[in-house]
């Protein structure tokens, strides 16, 4: 993805790690990318899709030791 690309995928942590098993929230992420392709030059079919794909799976653990509060008036 580029700086300017968006995503509606995001998580606020509202409390700090430090009470978790090892002081870390446990997590894992699947991404799924929706693949369409277009071809030039000597081509049996000029576009065609592949549907939804799976990236790999991963987890992980976090450290969230402060959380901060933005005050708009």
């Amino acid at each position: 993805m580029t700086d300017a690309a968006t995503t509606t995928c995001g998580y606020a942590y509202t409390v700090t790690s430090t009470s978790e098993p090892d002081g870390v929230f446990a997590l894992s992420a699947r991404i799924q990318y929706e693949v369409d392709w277009v071809c030039s030059g000597s081509c049996t079919s000029d576009a065609g899709t592949l549907g939804l794909v799976d990236a790999p799976a991963g987890a992980g653990a976090l450290r969230v030791l402060q959380r901060q509060t933005v005050v708009v008036r």
